[in-house]
């Protein structure tokens, strides 16, 4: 029986800094228990092998009411997690995280109760966080700095493949600005649902 209370997944983090005090109170109310203890905790930092990032929200806000425009969705998801691939973790619901993978518009859902106690759980990694190919990308380019993640070149969006051998590090504002300048948007048109994990 998996804890919920298990935080092992971030016996390896890296801090980068402590989370802001003006963003800690503006979105503590509005993300869940969880999210705001992890802030407290261990802060914004680098996590899970160098895949994940605990993000500060308002660094975010404005791509994500950007990019990801279904119609059902009335105001932007907060965005908690940023992953190695650009991908942003965000709160759409407050028991509820979507992993929002903008290099293939996949959406992954995972239930807040053991989102992060099922972190190290490989079919987790693979089928929440959509790490599969990320071990192969980190041997080849190294592990990206926190800002930082693995782009795609073509971009994917733009018919470019989504293979390890078509990435290179870069900035990862500057990955999503160039997908939204290339027209991508994540709606009802271009998102698939794989499936839900937990919910």
């Amino acid at each position: 029986m998996i804890d919920p209370n298990d935080r092992s997944c971030f016996d390896d983090f890296q801090p980068f800094r402590p989370m802001p005090a003006s963003s800690y109170r503006r979105w503590r109310s509005l993300v869940p228990a969880q999210i705001v203890d992890v802030w407290d905790r261990w802060g914004l930092g680098v996590f899970c092998d160098g895949y994940l990032r605990v993000v500060n929200p308002d660094d975010w806000t404005d791509i994500i009411a950007r990019i990801y425009r279904p119609f059902w969705v009335k105001r932007p998801p907060i965005p908690v997690l940023a992953t190695a691939f650009g991908d942003l973790i965000v709160v759409e619901r407050k028991d509820l995280l979507h992993t929002l993978q903008f290099r293939n518009s996949i959406v992954r859902l995972g239930s807040i109760t053991y989102y992060l106690a099922d972190i190290p759980d490989p079919y987790f990694q693979s089928h929440v966080l959509g790490m599969r190919g990320y071990t192969t990308a980190r041997r080849r380019l190294g592990v990206p700095r926190y800002g930082d993640c693995y782009v795609y070149s073509p971009l994917v969006c733009e018919g470019g493949p989504e293979r390890s051998d078509h990435l290179h590090v870069g900035n990862m504002r500057a990955y999503l600005k160039d997908m939204l300048a290339a027209g991508y948007r994540m709606d009802e048109n271009t998102m698939r649902f794989p499936g839900s994990v937990g919910a």
